[in-house]
């Protein structure tokens, strides 16, 4: 298979799997992490308050050091504060709904009923290996969200200030198509965590360039609103600052519908091109 016929797989499994969006069955595992984030963005909203400030106040000062459980500089953060909640989360609870829907997806490209209790039981029983493997991941994404932050104090100039972050996140894509197909190593060939990261390159031959598509195409689904968010700061001050909650909620579902996309599209990748070649090991 040449680099064009790679790229156009890529392109033709995201279409295929977006044809699954309309099968509920398969938005379980979404929607238990979905319904997880909008918790912590209660949380969050509305941390002042007196039956959650005894512990969120003290978190939110340990995550940003300074206090900010204020109206409204609370909610000019919120969508900030909600997507650094949203990648330790997905680290902690995203990595069982990837595998879980993984499973599902298994079943349903192979023309096999859902089995949806049978997905969640392999899945828990593989919850470590799959947090493990996703952690490098998860590593980078914490880093781009906290990058503005961490440079706010450093003198550079403004081109090199503005240029920074978008290089994490080009990284951020690089490292998550190097490792996508790590959660199929572990649900569908019942790799540990160590193997799976060990045995990844060797998906890189046929699986690197469609893996890659997936990634920045989905990438771009999110990014409209994820630009958005950075003028939740704007929003909130012409006077509508509850539309943050709203901002940090949709950001939430968006993301959801994303991993979806992703996931459904890697695993379809994983069974078309890569399961079941050893010839192309490395």
């Amino acid at each position: 298979m040449n680099g064009f016929e790679q790229l156009a797989l890529g392109w033709q499994c995201l279409w295929h799997t977006r044809r699954e969006l309309v099968r509920v069955e398969l938005w379980g595992p979404w929607l238990v992490l979905l319904l997880a984030q909008a918790i912590v963005i209660a949380l969050l909203a509305f941390a002042a308050h007196p039956l959650v400030s005894s512990f969120m106040a003290p978190l939110l000062r340990l995550a940003t050091t300074e206090d900010i459980v204020r109206y409204p500089e609370l909610l000019r953060r919120l969508p900030a504060l909600a997507a650094q909640g949203a990648v330790v989360l997905g680290l902690l609870l995203g990595s069982l709904t990837a595998g879980v829907a993984t499973r599902q997806f298994v079943d349903r490209f192979r023309g096999s009923p859902v089995r949806a209790p049978l997905a969640w039981s392999e899945a828990l029983r593989r919850w470590p290996a799959l947090l493990i493997a996703a952690l490098p991941v998860a590593l980078i994404g914490g880093l781009v969200q906290r990058l503005p932050e961490a440079l706010s104090a450093v003198r550079m100039s403004s081109l090199t200030r503005n240029l920074l972050p978008e290089a994490f996140g080009a990284f951020g894509m690089l490292l998550t198509a190097l490792l996508l197909y790590t959660t199929a190593l572990v649900m569908i060939e019942r790799r540990n965590a160590f193997a799976a990261l060990r045995e990844v390159p060797a998906t890189w031959k046929r699986g690197f360039l469609p893996a890659f598509v997936v990634v920045v195409l989905v990438t771009l689904v999110r990014l409209p609103l994820d630009r958005l968010t950075l003028a939740s700061r704007v929003i909130v001050d012409r006077g509508i600052p509850e539309l943050a909650i709203a901002l940090a909620l949709a950001q939430a579902t968006v993301a959801a519908f994303a991993g979806f996309l992703m996931t459904g599209a890697a695993t379809l990748l994983y069974l078309t091109v890569v399961a079941d070649r050893e010839e192309d090991r490395w």
